[in-house]
């Protein structure tokens, strides 16, 4: 066999590899949220509500893109929470809304998904929390007039963005990936068969290596 096509049956091999390793986690993500639905679904027939929001809450944190039970699991979160507001159980409410708040915040990397779920719990919380606050047995009361100052308070700290910078973020995964691969082609295209160096594959990946590192420990720093 040519050494081009060993080349590239060695890069096809790696990128089969990468790709039943990306399925094996996918799966398994998939699998761990759909166990936690359906844990919700039971406590919810149970009217378990505290257990209900847990389990759908971990449903959710296990996110990737196109995860059927994500979005169900940030319904349920959210009906609980809107019933419990209905019912005066402000405990529950916030408990709930949170919990949402906290799965979807919890997932974003570059991007945040279920934005428009994000937006609509942050445009309900503050009443929530105003009551909340009015029906706590600890603590001193707010006056009536603190009302407005302490909803809009409330508003622009949920609408705060902690998110971390996006182009870094980007770096640091592509960094590691540079990194990795890098570092495998280094090592099988920069040693001929007899263990001699053979610079140009051991420069060129070498390089991608090294690049591919400084990118994700540079990118870590700067976040």
């Amino acid at each position: 066999m040519s050494a081009p096509r060993s080349k590239w049956r060695v890069l096809l091999v790696v990128m089969g590899v990468m790709g039943l390793v990306l399925m094996a986690i996918t799966l398994r993500v998939a699998v761990e949220s759909k166990i936690s639905f359906d844990a919700g679904n039971v406590a919810l027939e149970q009217n378990e509500l505290e257990g209900a929001v847990f389990h759908f809450r971990s449903s959710a944190r296990w996110y990737f893109p196109g995860n059927p039970w994500v979005g169900p699991s940030l319904g349920q979160l959210i009906a609980i929470a809107d019933i419990a507001a209905s019912e005066k159980n402000w405990k529950l409410a916030v408990h709930a809304y949170d919990s949402a708040r906290a799965a979807i915040l919890g997932t974003r990397s570059f991007y945040t998904p279920n934005g428009s779920r994000l937006n609509e719990i942050n445009a309900r919380l503050p009443d929530v929390l105003w009551e909340a606050r009015l029906a706590h047995e600890h603590g001193p009361k707010p006056a009536p007039g603190d009302e407005t100052a302490l909803k809009e308070f409330f508003a622009a700290r949920l609408k705060t963005d902690y998110a971390p910078n996006a182009f870094w973020s980007v770096v640091i995964c592509l960094g590691f990936v540079g990194w990795i691969l890098g570092t495998f082609l280094a090592l099988r295209f920069g040693f001929s068969n007899d263990g001699r160096v053979a610079k140009s594959g051991l420069l060129r990946f070498g390089g991608l290596a090294v690049g591919g590192f400084l990118a994700w420990l540079g990118g870590l720093f700067a976040l």
